[in-house]
This record gives C-alpha cells, sequence and structure tokens, in this order.
C-alpha cells in the first residue's frame, strides 16, 4: 500500500485547485489541524516547520481531494514504468493508459501526483 501523504505534497499537488483545497480543508469533517496549517501554510513553509509540512494526511482526505480533483489526467505507460500529466491534444494509443488523479492516488499513492506536476514525469516503481 502506497503510503499517506505528506501535508505539503497535498497542498502542492492540488495548489491550482485553492478552492477545492479550501472547500474540503474547512468541511466539518476536516476543519480541525488540516484547515488551520493550511490557513498559514505560507508562514510555516517560511518557518520550514517540519513537523506540520512533513505529516501524513488521512488517506480519506487526500482521496476525497483526488476525487473532486478534474482539471488534468495522467498518461501511465505500463511497460517504461512511467507517469505522466497528460497532453490535451495528443490522441490515445496504446502505449499508454488514462487515468484520473483518484485512479493515480488510489493506485500509486498521492504523493506521486505532486511528483508528477513538479518533475513531469515519474516512475511508478519508486511508488509501489
Amino acid at each position: 500500500m502506497p503510503r499517506p501523504m505528506k501535508f505539503w505534497e497535498l497542498i502542492s499537488a492540488f495548489r491550482e485547485r485553492k478552492d477545492l483545497l479550501e472547500k474540503v480543508l474547512s468541511s466539518s469533517k476536516w476543519q480541525g489541524d488540516y484547515w488551520k496549517w493550511y490557513q498559514d501554510f505560507a508562514g510555516l513553509c517560511e518557518r520550514q516547520d517540519r513537523q506540520i509540512l512533513d505529516a501524513p494526511v488521512p488517506i480519506e482526505l487526500s482521496r476525497e481531494i483526488a476525487a473532486q480533483y478534474r482539471e488534468n489526467l495522467f498518461h501511465f505507460r505500463p511497460e517504461k514504468g512511467i507517469l505522466q500529466k497528460a497532453i490535451s491534444q495528443r490522441e490515445p494509443d496504446d502505449e499508454y493508459t488514462e487515468m484520473t488523479a483518484l485512479e493515480v492516488h488510489d493506485r500509486f499513492g498521492g504523493a506521486i501526483i505532486e511528483e508528477v506536476f513538479e518533475k513531469g514525469s515519474a516512475r511508478v516503481e519508486e511508488w509501489q
């Protein structure tokens, strides 16, 4: 089973959807520490508060955000073990499987989503 996302990975992976992060993190289910941490995220980064930034978030939390994230798809190339952000103009072919953020999260773990967005691609063997 893939490891849970760290708090900073969750925020970084879905940073282009601040509205989604705010909606989920401020909900009654997650508003405790996670909402407070999110509101002070810039300060946490500035102070390099590793205890909070590296804190694992519940799988249910990262999964809830991934399920609602529909901005980008991913291409998984099983024969090469590579996951990358989908290129919108490209036609699907037999070389890759198109995956949603939720499918990636459930199969490889949420942390790989942040890695792909940061570097463009990631080797999945390192995440299994």
